[in-house]
């Protein structure tokens, strides 16, 4: 089993294979003494490295070419059929470029000839390092991928990219559902051509002008057959294609179609309408009203009861209750729209960047071996894991608390202190700690990332006190880091908004979010020890 990026700083567990129990011995023994980092399991054939293989996390094999039963290249070949990732070196003495040729056919990582130089076992252990990290952070690139594919994944909205030249090279399958197409059947084929409906539509005029100006483009627009629907689009452009979110809106458009309708009637009846305010002040008058507030006489004319009063009554009845919840749809969109640009910015930007700084870093790393070059592809997905982490949370948006009980704080912030890698930091959760009303799984979300907060800005050896406040039923986080200056505590709540080199900016603003879904309002001020201090008390 090959090493997780769980065990990226674990010793280097190397499976040594050679039917010379001796060699073998000796092969331990210089390898240990040469390495810290490497603990060597001898092995003695092809079935003996297969069980240690399948039961024992093992990082890299070195293998010598003659076996009791078999040889190096055939081992090579049965590992092979299972584990195309694990490296695999040729230690021999038997060199020949034949055998060599062999081994790289049959998937040897690296060809190491033995010789009686005292350096020999330091190249051997050199050569194990640098394979072994490069197959552990090629298994930390790929595992990014996947919880950045999981991301896209969970989105509501219909998401797809394409290339610079108009080939799909992702869809979610949201929006393959939608289309009723197989996502994977998709990616490498042209949009025009797989989807010809589109072509001379302002889906496409849009699409195309925000590839020439690298603009962002926002539209809404009615798709004909074979899809029939109305959609709301944000296209999102960058230097290696369009990033587009489609999320369908064919229900609000008829209820607004209904209510143009409504309003319509409304508005050519010849019965005098107003709509007042609370205060008495005219919110709405048709056109016989107005009419009639100008002294048209003619509009005064009203000695008959007219039989309409009931649709009248019904139509104005349906105004109100629709215009009520376009109010109250508009308000939700533009919510709803914040996160979007949020999310859709994150996805097009922010996670591309370090992504594809990862993965030319990891190229320049396998080429020279240079441990440098490592910790920046490290350094890239420690910061592409924490977006995904942040982005999660803002593509779920959630702005109400559905499901609230009574949460011990303390229990709470004990649980989200598990969760932060908090090293050396120190967690004090002072007496008389409230309980609160709210959401346990979004609390704790809260408090993790003021933990981060506090870790990344204070130091590994940071203090975090939480605790409630005096006279109020709210509560506090404090720590004893550097604290934030007074010109940037009204920012420091703004989404991407950071100061620290391998911040993602949304922590914070996430815990801003959280608070403001149950209630409470969130101040920063600076902490009795020097550093910041986060108070958060019910609105009032």
């Amino acid at each position: 089993m090959l090493g997780t990026t769980d065990e990226l700083d674990d010793p280097i567990r190397v499976l040594y294979v050679n039917s010379d129990p001796a060699f073998a011995e000796l092969v331990q023994t210089k390898l240990q003494q040469t390495s810290t980092e490497i603990d060597c399991i001898p092995a003695d054939g092809i079935d003996e490295a297969l069980h240690h293989l399948a039961t024992k996390r093992i990082d890299c094999i070195v293998t010598a070419y003659s076996l009791e039963d078999s040889d190096g290249i055939g081992l090579t070949e049965s590992i092979r059929q299972q584990n195309d990732d694990i490296p695999i070196l040729l230690f021999t003495g038997q060199g020949s470029e034949e055998i060599a040729s062999k081994a790289t056919r049959a998937g040897v990582s690296d060809y190491i000839p033995v010789r009686s130089e005292r350096d020999n076992f330091t190249l051997l252990a050199a050569r194990i390092r640098t394979l072994t990290k490069a197959a552990r952070k090629q298994t930390e690139a790929e595992q990014t991928k996947r919880r950045f594919r999981r991301t896209l994944e969970r989105a509501t909205d219909a998401i797809y990219a394409v290339d610079s030249d108009w080939r799909i090279e992702y869809m979610n399958e949201k929006m393959a559902e939608r289309i009723g197409r197989d996502s994977d059947a998709l990616v490498g084929e042209a949009i025009w051509e797989e989807f010809p409906s589109i072509v001379g539509t302002e889906l496409e005029d849009k699409y195309r002008t925000a590839m020439e100006t690298g603009e962002p483009v926002s539209f809404e627009q009615h798709l004909e057959e074979p899809f029939n629907y109305w959609v709301e689009v944000r296209a999102f452009p960058d230097d290696d294609g369009l990033t587009v979110f489609s999320r369908e809106i064919t229900t609000e458009r008829e209820r607004e179609l209904k209510l143009e309708r409504s309003d319509a009637i409304l508005e050519n009846i010849h019965d005098v309408v107003f709509v007042l305010d609370e205060q008495g002040d005219i919110e709405f008058a048709n056109t016989a009203a107005k009419r009639l507030l100008a002294g048209d006489q003619s509009a005064q004319l009203t000695g008959q009861q007219l039989e309409t009063d009931v649709d009248l009554f019904r139509i104005l009845g349906a105004t109100v209750e629709a215009a009520l919840a376009r109010a109250s749809r508009e308000e939700e969109l533009h919510r709803q729209n914040e996160r979007l640009d949020q999310f859709a910015s994150v996805v097009a930007h922010d996670l591309r960047n370090p992504l594809s700084v990862a993965m030319g870093f990891l190229e320049i790393a396998e080429e020279t071996g240079k441990a440098e070059h490592f910790e920046k592809v490290e350094s890239a997905h420690d910061r592409i894991e924490r977006l995904i982490e942040d982005l999660l949370t803002l593509a779920r948006g959630e702005t109400t608390i559905e499901d609230a009980e009574e949460i011990d704080l303390e229990s709470i912030t004990t649980e989200a202190w598990g969760y932060v890698d908090t090293e050396e930091a120190t967690l004090t959760v002072a007496d008389g700690i409230p309980t609160v009303t709210g959401d346990a799984g979004r609390l704790t979300q809260l408090f993790e990332n003021l933990f981060r907060n506090a870790i990344e800005h204070g130091g590994a050896d940071v203090t975090v006190t939480v605790g409630g406040l005096d006279g109020d039923d709210g509560f506090y986080v404090e720590d004893t880091g550097s604290g934030i200056p007074q010109e940037k505590q009204d920012d420091v709540f703004k989404h991407g908004v950071t100061s620290s080199e391998g911040g993602t900016g949304f922590g914070l603003s996430i815990v801003a979010d959280i608070a403001k879904a149950h209630g409470w309002t969130v101040s920063v001020t600076d902490g009795s020890n020097g550093g910041a201090r986060f108070e958060f008390k019910r609105s009032k």
